[in-house]
């Protein structure tokens, strides 16, 4: 059966028969399939549509030597107009994702075009990953430590050592950087870069990656804003207020402290984790399960401005922050932590009857992934069916048509990237098809 799988997705790439899918009505999934039939019956189609977005990536791939790029739409916020562009080295829209996406591709589909442009994509990320802003450059999703971690992921699939090595010259590098330079965010900052350093000191063996992270953490608490027994963080005083949220705000912060209270089992790190989550939650709203947005221009009390004010969503939202209370809530067994989860996948639940784009920022998947990982971590079956629902909306409204995805940038133009593009839609479907894939959104692996 897998083998037909393969030979029929092979056809798809080379354009030779199109796509009939077979579509599963949005509702009620439970009067019509038992769950594991449902699971069954969309494998085949959630590794189909990740296959059509990763052929869509090779085939557009442009190559010099062992290295490969895509031209990409950005918009210049400056002069307010869209242009093409090479893709950046980093995890969040540039080529380190892509490879993150087309190495789990290869892990499900043993396509060897799928490792092979992975490879030609890191190998780019690594010549170009001092090209980032210094303040962002060791970062996860913008810098070092984001490739790092792809080309750990690389190596514990491919088997190929190049990849350990790089990735241990790359944590050298971050070692070496001025942590006072530094952001302090998930996404651009210190905190991003201790989940990478504790996961490679699991892969590669090495304890002193973990104590490199220690000491990234102690910075990080040093620079922490502390009032009423909460924890912020304002780089440079930049921010009308410290950001809430999971990639640049408390919650995010909380997430990496309860990790290292995990594999260090010291209780500072647990105080932190909490004051951390002690400021977002200064900001949760009960009524609508949600938690503030900051820094944002004052708006009415319509339907509309609350959402936009109470968001669900990876980066600023309840999407992100539920991830970091599943994460406190798996490690401490914390009642709380699973009440405020349980309000997170609310919000989510209700966030997928508007319409907007399909990417994993701030976009469907965003709060998708909240309730596929969080559905399959408490069996709540009604989560993972509302995710499923979305994906089959997708291939329904988009992959069967042969229709361009609606991704994350500005316009919603589809775009390559892994937290706005097809790199990381085709990466959901993945995780949907079976549970070994990685998110991308938080290392999972450390739970």
């Amino acid at each position: 059966m897998i083998l037909l799988i393969l030979f029929w997705n092979v056809l798809i790439v080379m354009d030779l028969i199109p796509i009939n899918h077979t579509l599963i009505p949005h509702q009620p999934f439970a009067t019509i399939f038992r769950w594991e039939d449902l699971r069954m019956i969309k494998k085949a189609d959630y590794i189909n549509t990740a296959f059509e977005i990763g052929a869509t990536l090779c085939r557009t791939a442009i190559w010099y030597n062992d290295s490969c790029n895509w031209v990409d739409l950005k918009f210049n916020e400056r002069t307010t107009k869209f242009y093409h562009s090479p893709m950046p080295a980093d995890f969040y829209e540039g080529t380190a994702g892509i490879a993150f996406f087309l190495n789990n591709l290869f892990l499900l589909t043993n396509e060897k075009i799928f490792s092979t442009t992975a490879s030609g994509a890191l190998n780019n990320a690594y010549k170009h990953r001092d090209n980032a802003q210094a303040a962002f450059s060791n970062s996860f999703y913008q810098g070092k430590a984001g490739i790092a971690y792809t080309m750990l992921k690389a190596y514990e699939i491919t088997g190929e050592k190049v990849w350990r090595t790089k990735a241990l010259e790359l944590f050298s590098e971050i070692e070496q950087a001025d942590v006072n330079a530094m952001r302090y965010d998930i996404v651009c900052g210190v905190a991003g870069i201790i989940p990478a350093f504790i996961y490679g000191a699991f892969v590669l063996k090495k304890k002193q990656l973990l104590q490199i992270g220690l000491k990234f953490a102690d910075a990080l608490i040093e620079k922490a804003g502390v009032q009423n027994q909460s924890m912020s963080w304002n780089y440079n005083g930049e921010f009308g207020q410290p950001h809430t949220g999971f990639a640049h705000g408390s919650s995010g912060m909380g997430y990496v402290f309860m990790i290292l209270f995990k594999h260090t089992g010291q209780e500072k790190y647990l105080k932190s984790a909490l004051e951390s989550f002690n400021y977002d939650d200064t900001f949760f709203n009960r009524e609508l399960n949600a938690w503030q947005r900051l820094n944002e221009p004052p708006l009415s009390q319509s339907e509309k401005d609350l959402w936009h004010q109470y968001p669900s969503m990876w980066c600023y939202g309840a999407a992100g922050i539920g991830l970091a209370k599943l994460t406190a809530w798996l490690i401490t067994k914390n009642t709380e932590h699973k009440i405020f989860l349980v309000s997170a996948a609310s919000r989510a639940l209700a966030a997928n009857q508007f319409e907007t784009n399909y990417g994993l920022c701030h976009g469907h998947f965003s709060n998708c992934e909240l309730l596929l990982t969080a559905g399959r971590f408490l069996k709540n079956k009604k989560w993972i069916a509302e995710a499923v629902a979305v994906a089959n909306k997708g291939i329904e409204n988009t992959a069967a048509l042969n229709r361009e995805w609606v991704c994350g940038g500005r316009g919603n133009y589809q775009t390559y990237g892994f937290m706005n593009g097809i790199a990381g839609i085709g990466n959901f479907y993945l995780r949907l098809a079976d549970e070994k894939v990685q998110s991308g959104l938080f290392l999972e692996e450390l739970l």
